[in-house]
């Protein structure tokens, strides 16, 4: 058992952290620095740094190793403190006092963007203090400045495990940076997804369209007697609320109101919370639309929530697809309750297959 590496700091973990927190750090750890995920991987760093987090882990996770490994760190920490505190004493004062000019001199190099300067400076402080949560963090910064997420998330952890008062801080940008990463690597296998605006004359002729569809409404049709939940509404003013919707879908994605639907309603990037046999919502919302309108959107924000995915594009569509109902069934105010209650819910199933449509053509815009 090697007892000259500090194992919590190579997790990034307190001293106290449970079994538990041990294994979900390190599951944290292998996504990150596995040899087929690191780009540092043909430099062996990668690699190295993946061997001693398995090592860390295999420790630790180990009650009696771990009580072993901790007694040891004890005792040389205890001599090591015993045998500089005499020095660390007379010098304190004044090397808090360069440390705080540096860090500074540090932040100021940071706000111009120059991170040459920021990091150089960053690291002259981590010589005079090897455990300075601040000069880490900034490094932090700078890597992330730089895309270089690996070592960003590297930096921060040290920062973390230097410091209390900024522990969730820091964590909240290890967070951010892990969901970058992960998308950057879902990228990576399925390619970047396509974001383009349809022309603006197709974005017209869609809206002037549906103005005509709408205005074909206003005229009176015969109501639909076969059902009576819709013995009130209009056969004509059903049918083309109908097509509308599906107008609407086209022209909400295709003006980019709304983002692709695989990522706003699938939730590749945020389902890592749901059940793994779990149904994508995307294809739930519109079933359950069919028989309920309201309870679909219900459904579809809380479920948005759990998985900490929540779409703002879905609650566009939503919103869209009420007004759009709002605006046929008011010409006719007996049939109002009706398309509200009724009509609105087969119509946002049509008008997510007109997103989904206006995705498949948008790269061919």
């Amino acid at each position: 058992m090697r007892t000259d590496r500090d194992y919590y700091r190579i997790l990034g973990i307190e001293r106290s952290a449970t079994p538990d927190q041990i294994k979900q750090r390190y599951r944290e750890l292998v996504r990150q620095h596995h040899p087929d995920v690191s780009p540092n991987q043909h430099a062996g760093l990668g690699h190295n740094t993946f061997l001693q987090i398995v090592e860390a882990y295999q420790l630790l996770s180990d009650p009696d190793k771990r009580r072993e490994y901790d007694k040891v760190w004890e005792r040389r920490s205890a001599t090591q403190t015993a045998a500089s505190a005499g020095p660390a004493t007379q010098t304190a004062q004044g090397g808090n006092a360069v440390i705080a000019t540096l860090l500074s001199d540090a932040t100021r190099y940071f706000e111009a963007k120059n991170y040459g300067e920021t990091g150089r400076t960053c690291r002259r402080i981590l010589q005079l203090d090897k455990e300075n949560p601040e000069a880490y963090e900034l490094l932090g910064d700078v890597y992330a400045a730089m895309k270089r997420n690996e070592m960003a998330v590297s930096h921060y952890t040290m920062a973390q495990q230097f410091t209390q008062k900024r522990k969730s801080e820091v964590g909240v940008k290890i967070d951010n940076l892990m969901k970058r990463q992960e998308k950057d690597i879902h990228e990576a296998i399925h390619g970047k997804p396509v974001y383009k605006r349809a022309p603006v004359i197709a974005i017209a002729s869609l809206t002037l369209l549906m103005l005509a569809l709408w205005g074909m409404s206003l005229r009176d049709s015969p109501p639909i007697e076969a059902f009576a939940f819709l013995d009130q509404t209009p056969f004509r003013t059903l049918m083309l609320f109908w097509m509308d919707a599906f107008l609407l879908g086209l022209l909400l994605a295709g003006s980019g109101a709304l983002e692709r639907y695989d990522d706003e309603m699938l939730f590749d990037l945020g389902a890592g919370q749901s059940p793994k046999n779990a149904p994508p919502i995307g294809l739930m919302i519109p079933v359950i639309s069919i028989l309920n309108f309201y309870l679909a959107v219900i459904a579809g924000i809380i479920y948005g929530l759990m998985n900490e995915k929540f779409s703002t594009s879905f609650v566009k569509a939503a919103l869209g697809l009420f007004l759009l109902g709002l605006a046929f069934a008011a010409p006719h105010p007996n049939a109002l309750t009706q398309v509200l209650l009724f009509g609105t819910g087969p119509a946002f199933a049509i008008m997510c297959a007109g997103w989904l449509i206006s995705d498949v053509i948008r790269p061919h815009w």
